[in-house]
């Protein structure tokens, strides 16, 4: 088991558009990546064996994702149905989730969203990695990967083509992770 105070490393999974959205607006279909992307995603999140996202991401989303550990962050989990080891509501503190992890047993989780989330997760350095994807697409409008402004310090890691179309780049975060 984890020491007290130990946290699992957070890596941010995430797809943009080539003028850095995430999504066109609330509510907006999560299929707009090349399939090489969703392969990608379903095999990497599989390994880490624990997702965390926000209350609109996981709506988006319509189920959990299944072989993996969704948690989900929400303003009322109490109002939310369906926690189980699986799927866990919860409204924090970020910190003391992580640590809870890390008691179970996980070294790492991928964080998949929305842009609130990463913002929050961001402020309080506890994110090690990031995982993004760019399309070739511009919606023109819509979130990009952080609700608000952040400072990050990143070194790149990789760099892959994926499909036809799209890059993963794969970034450590050098400070505040």
């Amino acid at each position: 088991m984890a020491e007290t105070g130990d946290r699992v490393r957070v890596i941010l999974v995430m797809a943009r558009t080539l003028d850095g959205r995430t999504a066109r607006g609330p509510g907006d279909p999560l299929g707009w990546t090349e399939r090489a992307d969703k392969v990608h995603f379903a095999d990497f999140t599989r390994r880490v064996g624990v997702v965390i996202m926000g209350a609109k991401t996981f709506d988006a989303m319509g189920a959990p994702l299944p072989g993996r550990k969704n948690i989900v962050f929400t303003r009322s989990p109490e109002k939310r149905a369906g926690n189980s080891p699986n799927l866990v509501f919860t409204s924090g503190p970020v910190e003391k989730v992580l640590a809870n992890l890390a008691d179970q047993g996980y070294r790492e989780a991928a964080l998949i969203g929305g842009s609130e989330l990463n913002a929050v997760f961001a402020r309080k350095g506890c994110i090690d990695e990031m995982m993004v994807t760019v399309s070739p697409l511009f919606f023109g409008e819509g979130p990009g990967l952080f609700a608000e402004t952040v400072s990050m310090d990143l070194q790149l890691a990789g760099v892959k083509l994926l499909g036809e179309n799209s890059l993963l780049l794969h970034y450590r975060v050098r400070n505040g992770g």
